[in-house]
């Protein structure tokens, strides 16, 4: 955004940060035993727009 506005384009310019999936709340399992990583959350996702 800063170099956006050095060169006067924030008008004329939209930005879009998007993730393809959200991380879930907890850590991942299998097998009855708990994992260092998250699984995915299809449900959710981030989107920031400027």
């Amino acid at each position: 955004m800063r170099a956006l506005r050095q060169r006067g384009m924030p008008d004329d310019t939209l930005v879009i940060f998007n993730t393809e999936f959200g991380r879930t709340p907890y850590s991942e399992s299998g097998d009855g035993k708990v994992g260092a990583g998250r699984d995915h959350n299809p449900d959710a996702f981030s989107v920031w727009l400027a």
